[in-house]
């Protein structure tokens, strides 16, 4: 019985472990997904979010060790495993076009193609994730756009092929996947469930889903067995940055401003100085509108790092339309309406967060958010009733001689308040241990 237990206790004393953090030089964050492997063996391995790998079990000696990430050149660097601990070795990777003029302890001067970089960049880090993928899966990263605006992910969801974003109708309210109704399609927001803001609605709503400091969105068109019942059309994930990915301290912002105009591009000038009524003469109901958003994020340590965002906006909504009621015998209307609607909607965010990395295994998360988004609806119109006797054809309605028809004017005036607070806590298991394969 001794045989063994000595057998296994030399084996673990000749065996060491390597771990370290894979940087994207010209973004200035740590990479997810880049490849670690052990040349000549069969040892490899994945960084997690936060760029972290570790490879365990690995024969004491010199090997070579391979950081790969795709559009990026590979690095190689021989690494010396002693017995029974753990070496560190950390990889900065540069894009192909790049000369290999960075090296540890040299600055590095950033060129003109820095901003696509980070696209190119955030375009492979979307197509890693969904080859990474247990099913399938689009991914959208948020550098890929530079910037999402007034904050509502329906902005960013609607050039994902295969997903139908329903607008009121300049704002998105909700998404459905593969033709299934908002119902059947889960939100989650870093994997928690977003619920809805209606007390009658099971599927979760847009307009209420305001998110700062996005990474990407993972759009799973194929339900797991892992996923609940109102999933039958898939799931739309909105994940957040983690703060552990930043190797130094970044200060984000947007200055933008909204327009929302029913004109053509030709009338586009026209629009920039229009104002449209309300029903509170307090409110600035310019069709242009400005907003701000930014987001800090702070490494305090190598363990943890805290983050604090926040965002404002207002965005006019103006439409007019008409509707009418007809006579399919006689083919005449007898009923028509004229209708403007005006609503300035008002969106608020606040939100912190706070990563911790507990040890080489698992994350500790704490997220909180305070979102308030109001809405004044102005809704004047004038229904028009031609009366009895009315004659006329598929391109007017004449009234009756004995002027029995109506015409009355009628506002509509109501407000929305949404206030929500969403807390997130969360441990999560972050670095993959790489074993042969």
């Amino acid at each position: 019985m001794l045989l063994p237990i000595c057998i296994v206790a030399a084996s673990a004393q000749n065996t060491g472990a390597i771990e370290g953090k894979v940087l994207n030089v010209a973004a200035g964050t740590y990479l997810r997904n880049a490849q670690i492997k052990v040349e000549g063996t069969t040892f490899e391995t994945f960084t997690n979010e936060n760029g972290e790998y570790r490879l365990s079990n690995l024969p004491v000696g010199n090997v070579t060790l391979m950081a790969s990430f795709p559009t990026m050149q590979a690095k190689t660097a021989i690494v010396t495993i002693p017995t029974g601990s753990t070496v560190q070795q950390d990889f900065n990777l540069l894009f192909s076009t790049r000369g290999p003029e960075e090296a540890a302890g040299k600055t590095l001067v950033l060129d003109v193609f820095t901003v696509s970089e980070r696209a190119m960049s955030a375009e492979a880090s979307a197509v890693e994730e969904k080859r990474r993928a247990a099913n399938i899966k689009n991914v959208v990263t948020f550098e890929e756009f530079g910037d999402l605006g007034e904050g509502n992910p329906g902005e960013f969801i609607k050039f994902v092929p295969g997903v139908e974003i329903n607008l009121a109708p300049a704002v998105a309210l909700s998404a459905s996947i593969r033709g299934m109704p908002p119902s059947g399609t889960l939100m989650m927001v870093d994997g928690a469930e977003f619920a809805s803001s209606a007390a009658d609605q099971r599927g979760a709503d847009l307009f209420g889903a305001n998110i700062v400091n996005i990474d990407r969105i993972e759009i799973s068109k194929v339900p797991t067995p892992d996923m609940p019942a109102n999933a039958v059309g898939g799931s739309i994930n909105i994940i957040s940055k983690s703060n552990l990915s930043l190797r130094r301290r970044e200060l984000t912002y947007n200055i933008f401003g909204t327009l929302t105009s029913i004109h053509s591009y030709a009338k586009l000038g026209e629009d920039f100085g229009d104002r449209q009524g309300t029903n509170y003469k307090t409110i600035n109901s310019r069709l242009t509108q400005p907003g701000f958003d930014f987001t800090y994020m702070l490494p305090v340590t190598k363990s943890l790092a805290l983050s604090l965002s926040a965002g404002s906006n207002t965005r006019i909504e103006t439409r007019d339309f008409y509707g009418a009621t007809w006579n399919r015998i006689t083919n005449i209307q007898t009923n028509s309406s004229i209708n403007g609607v005006t609503i300035p909607r008002h969106r608020r965010v606040l939100s912190g967060s706070a990563d911790f990395r507990v040890n080489t295994k698992h994350r500790f998360s704490v997220r909180l958010q305070y979102t308030d988004d109001t809405a004044y609806s102005y809704l004047p119109s004038m229904p028009l009733a031609y009366g009895a006797g009315a004659t006329g054809g598929e391109l007017f309605t004449q009234g009756a001689p004995t002027a029995v028809g109506v015409a009355t004017q009628q506002i509509v005036q109501y407000n929305q308040y949404k206030k929500t607070l969403t807390a997130i806590c969360a441990i999560t298991t972050m670095a993959p241990f790489g074993k042969p394969i």
